[in-house]
Order: structure tokens, then C-alpha cells, then sequence
């Protein structure tokens, strides 16, 4: 990169030699300008391609009145010579203060840089940022630099190469696209948005997702909160949830499962017992209208020890555990298995104790209350509530969806559309297939594109809440963590619904013990100093084994 500070009496003859360049190899040039507070410009770069590199000129509009250099007002009204930046127009308008003309649309020919960066892979941004991504190099924007006196009487080595270096990179960006995209394109752009000021439409798509996504559920918790006060659930929960109402009690106390000496081992369905009868297991000890039991013929593997394994020999009853209700009573997940699905399997088993019986009226209200807590869940782990087709409706990005919406137009109102329309969706679509040519067939291809969330590999592995919410917590704590999380919607639930009437043994430390049992006999095996037990053998009533 070769710099030239250039006196007045040099100017005249620098502005032939750029024209020289602009005619030989590109009509774009950098441009742009440093200033002091609120002064009039003080220095403008202007850098050129030659057959060697980039060479940038530093003409120091402090020293000398532009108005009378006719060589250089000639070059900035020049409409054949495009003046390339990034925030372009701030420098026009800063020089407009020296001539109106200069910045007067008709008479100048600039493009901003950020124009053309919808069209790439890149996140649009300032020059600093575009150069990191796109030149893989650092921009020096040292406020020391930045803020210094560009009006001193001579400027430091410093203050020269960072001046030079924002012309520099403007050129050697759009160089850089023209490589990726192709010129044809690149120059699309130009004579499309030349003279047109940039204007900043959107965040990020990041932050617009999760804004989207925020103020979507935003909105559904403020509903929420408004039922839980008014305790209107609405006429359609009552209409689906009743079809949902048993038919027939949740707990079957009449059927019991003995061991040999008579403990109860379990309270089970008749089905279950009556297996062990058909396959000489067991045998019938009781069968009413009230009562169903079958005593084993063997010694079962465990007994009924821990609290855990108690609560499951314990009679219940199948009223709702909040209000008594004994009639229209539905399940109730007390940890919905929207999570407890995606649990270790050895967290699967026994998931009987967090099913609870709850009338109407209290399952309204304790889903209710459940989504206000998934939602805080949804924000504490950047995992939005809903299932893939919602979360691909509201995160779809900008790009696909204008390229679907511009074929429906074409399709449906090419002929009540202007030409320069036409033409725009065209281009866009043509550019999202990359086809270098217009067929008809296009249009219709991008009136059937899919609605997905992302790109078309995001959409493939995108992961639901309840998935990545329960991913999350074995990354951070493992077991730990799920187990603390388990606990976490127990407790949840009696301080939210305050159940009066719950199950005898019910714990919300349930089942905790068992797998650390579990866990122990795993590590156990994978370091080699687990002790099998002998195989199951069935033994009758006197003790004598029966092979």
C-alpha cells in the first residue's frame, strides 16, 4: 500500500493520475474523510487501484480551499467514478458543508459497501467488522488515533497509515466479493443501490429470533396470568380436556401381589397377577367383586424396603390430591414428560409416583401454572417453548422468506406487478438458486419452498425445548443436575397448587436412593469389581429349590 500526502500544487496531477487508473482498471474508488469535532473536514483518502496494488492519496482539506482546486470538485461530481465506502454518505454530507453541490444526489456517484453483504455469508456491520470477516485482519480503530488532531500542522506516521487503511480496506473488500460472487453481480449491486444511503433494517438474525420468539411468548404468559386471576381456563380446555376424563379409576387397590410369606410386594392390575397364576408362579389366594390376590411361589429378587419401594405397596385414592373432587378426574404429569422423555433410563423407571390424579378445574390451573414455569425455563436455557413447525415459523430466516413470498407474487400478480419489480424478484430468486438465468420454472420453485428454521442443515438438527433443556443439564452437572431438576417441578408443584391430599409416601426425593444404587453397580461393572449375583432360582414354601 503506498501512501502520497499530497501539497496543493500536487493535487491537480494526482486527480489525472487516478483518472488514469479508474479508466484503465476500475471505475471504483475509496473514499473517506477525518474530521475534528465539528469542523469542516480535514483530510480525505482516496484510494485507487493500479497494476501494482492500491495506492492512497491524503489530501489535507485543512491546508487548502477545495473550491478552487477544479480538478478535484470535477472528480467528486464525476457520476462515471463511483466513490466506495462504508457509511459513505456521512462523509458527502460532511463535505456538503463545503459545496451543496458536491452531495446533490445528481451530481454525485457513491456506493456504501454494506449494501452488497445481504447477498453473502457474512454479517453486515461497520468496516472494522467487515474487514475482520471478510480480509481476516484486525482494523486499527485505536480511539487514540481516531480522535486525534487531524488538523495538526503534520500528521504522524500513525495517524497516515490509519487514514490510508479505511480507503485501503474498502477496496480490497469489494475485490474480495467479486471473487466469491462474481463481478456481474457485484456490479448489479452497484448500479442498483448507487447513491442510496444504507439504512440498517434489522438486528442481527440472532437477536431478531430471539426477539420474535420473546415477544411471541411474552404475550402467551401475560394470557396466562390473566386466566390464573380471572380462574377462567376458557370453554375450549374444559371441551378438550373433558374427552381426556377417566373412565374407570387410576388406582386398582383390590389386586395385590404377594411374597411367599405374605408382605405385600406390590398393588398391581389384575392382568399383571394373573400371570404369575397361568404360568405356575403363583397361586390365587383370594378373587371377590373386592379383592384380587396372588401369592408367589419363589422368593422375589427384592422386597419393598426403602420408602421408594413402599409407596407402591400403599393404598390410594383416587380423588384429586388438590380439592377432594372425586368425579372428572384426568392424569397429571407432576414432571412433564416433555422432559422426563429425555431423562437417563435409569431415571424412566418408577415414573408412576409423579403421575397424580387432579379434577378439572385444578389441571386447568396447574398447566397453566407449568407454562409460566417453562417459559422462565425457556429463558434461562435459550430453548423456546413450542414444537419444531412453531419454532420454524417464527425463526425462518428473512432471505428464504422473501424468496418464497416473491415467487407467490409472480405467480399470482406478474401481470399487475411494474417491470422494475418484476425484475427485483426475479434477481432475488435467481440469486437464492444461484441461476444466472430466468426460467419460468423458477418462480414456481420458490413458491414451494418449505418453511424451515434456519438453513436447511440447522433445520435438520434443530432441537426441541424439552430435548435441549435436559442436554443442557447433563453437559453442566450430569445426574446431578437432572435429579436437582426432577426435584425442582416436584416442589413446584406443592408450592403452586398446595395438595391437600396427597398419596401417603409421596416424596419428592423419590426414588433418589434406588438410583445411586443403580449408578454404583454401573461403575461397578465398567471397573471390573461388581460380584453378579447367582441367577434367579425358584424355591417353594419349605425352601427346596425347584429347577
Amino acid at each position: 500500500m503506498l501512501v502520497i500526502k499530497l501539497p496543493l500544487q500536487k493535487v491537480r496531477r494526482a486527480i489525472k493520475e487516478i483518472y488514469g487508473y479508474t479508466r484503465s482498471y476500475c471505475n471504483v474508488v475509496g473514499l473517506d474523510c477525518e474530521w475534528v469535532g465539528k469542523n469542516k473536514t480535514a483530510l480525505m483518502q482516496i484510494s485507487v487501484s493500479t497494476p501494482v496494488g492500491i495506492k492512497c492519496f491524503l489530501i489535507r482539506l485543512c491546508k487548502v480551499d477545495i473550491r478552487i482546486c477544479y480538478e478535484l470538485m470535477a472528480f467528486l461530481r464525476d457520476e462515471d467514478v463511483v466513490k466506495l465506502g462504508c457509511g459513505i454518505d456521512g462523509d458527502f454530507k460532511r463535505l456538503r458543508e463545503v459545496d451543496f453541490v458536491i452531495f446533490h444526489p445528481a451530481t454525485i456517484s457513491f456506493f456504501d459497501l454494506r449494501q452488497i453483504i445481504p447477498a453473502t455469508n457474512y454479517q453486515n456491520g461497520g468496516l472494522a467488522n467487515l474487514t475482520r470477516q471478510i480480509l481476516g485482519r484486525k482494523l486499527n480503530k485505536d480511539y487514540r488515533v481516531r480522535c486525534s488532531n487531524w488538523e495538526a500542522e503534520t500528521l504522524s506516521n500513525e495517524q497516515k497509515t490509519y487514514a490510508a487503511d479505511d480507503a485501503v480496506c474498502a477496496l480490497q473488500i469489494l475485490g474480495k466479493l467479486m471473487q466469491e460472487l462474481g463481478e456481474p453481480r457485484v456490479q448489479y449491486f452497484i448500479n442498483e443501490y448507487k447513491n442510496t444511503v444504507f439504512k440498517q433494517k434489522s438486528k442481527p438474525n440472532k437477536d431478531k429470533k430471539e426477539k420474535a420468539a420473546k415477544i411471541g411468548q411474552n404475550a402467551l404468559e401475560e394470557k396466562v396470568k390473566k386466566r390464573l386471576e380471572t380462574r377462567d381456563y376458557g370453554s375450549d380446555y374444559f371441551n378438550s380436556a373433558s374427552t381426556s376424563v377417566r373412565k374407570e379409576p387410576l388406582y386398582n387397590n383390590c389386586v395385590k401381589l404377594l411374597a411367599p410369606d405374605g408382605e405385600v410386594l406390590s398393588i398391581t392390575d389384575k392382568k399383571k397377577a394373573d400371570w404369575y397364576v397361568k404360568k405356575g408362579l403363583g397361586e390365587l389366594v383370594e378373587d371377590t367383586e373386592t379383592s384380587f390376590i396372588v401369592r408367589l411361589k419363589f422368593e422375589p429378587s427384592g422386597r419393598p424396603n426403602t420408602d421408594s419401594e413402599k409407596y407402591y405397596v400403599t393404598e390410594k385414592e383416587n380423588v384429586c390430591v388438590v380439592c377432594n373432587e372425586k368425579n372428572g378426574l384426568l392424569r397429571k404429569n407432576v414432571v412433564p414428560r416433555e422432559y422426563r422423555k429425555h431423562f437417563p433410563i435409569v431415571m424412566k423407571c418408577h415414573v408412576s409416583h409423579d403421575i397424580v390424579l387432579l379434577c378439572l378445574r385444578c389441571h386447568g390451573r396447574s398447566n397453566e401454572l407449568d407454562y409460566l414455569k417453562r417459559a422462565r425455563i425457556a429463558d434461562k436455557f435459550v430453548a423456546p417453548l413450542g414444537n419444531a413447525d412453531l419454532a420454524k415459523a417464527i425463526l425462518e430466516p428473512r432471505e428464504r422468506r422473501n424468496v418464497r413470498s416473491g415467487g407467490n407474487a409472480l405467480l399470482k400478480n406478474r401481470a399487475k406487478l411494474p417491470e422494475k419489480r418484476i425484475k427485483e424478484l426475479e434477481f432475488i430468486i435467481m440469486e437464492y438458486f444461484d441461476a444466472d438465468v430466468w426460467s419460468g420454472d423458477l418462480e414456481k420453485k420458490a413458491s414451494d419452498l418449505p418453511v424451515l428454521a434456519g438453513s436447511e442443515e440447522e433445520a435438520q438438527s434443530f432441537v426441541q425445548h424439552g430435548e435441549k433443556v435436559v442436554a443442557s443439564l447433563m453437559t453442566s452437572g450430569g445426574m446431578e443436575s437432572v435429579k436437582d431438576f426432577e426435584v425442582e417441578w416436584r416442589q413446584h408443584f406443592l408450592d403452586s397448587m398446595d395438595p391437600q391430599f396427597m398419596p401417603e409416601g409421596w416424596n419428592i426425593y423419590h426414588n433418589h436412593e434406588r438410583i445411586e444404587e443403580k449408578l454404583d453397580r454401573e461403575r461397578k461393572r465398567a471397573d471390573g469389581t461388581f460380584i453378579k449375583p447367582a441367577p434367579p432360582t425358584e424355591k417353594n414354601l419349605d425352601g427346596v429349590y425347584i429347577e
